[in-house]
């Protein structure tokens, strides 16, 4: 059974890249991306997700003061659902 990958960004996406062409060579088995979350919505990495059809969120998180909070927390602590 195939497994969705989602992927946590924040800039430019090298390591995204990185996976993308992994995936693309069959070297991810048992899973494929199918999102792309990032905090920063001027993340290049959100770019490479659209040019390799990877449905994009941009989600910003925010505690009583405003702190912006890291994502990896967040969904660590929710169940992430696309």
């Amino acid at each position: 059974m195939m497994k969705n990958i989602a992927v946590l960004v924040s800039g430019g996406g090298t390591n995204l890249q990185a996976l993308i062409d992994a995936q693309a060579k069959g070297e991810i088995i048992g899973g494929k991306i199918t999102l792309v979350v990032s905090s920063n919505p001027d993340a290049y990495a959100l770019e490479r997700a659209k040019k390799n059809n990877i449905a994009t969120k941009r989600k910003i998180i925010k505690t009583g003061r405003n702190i912006p909070v890291p994502l990896g927390i967040f969904y660590l602590k929710q169940r992430l659902t696309w």
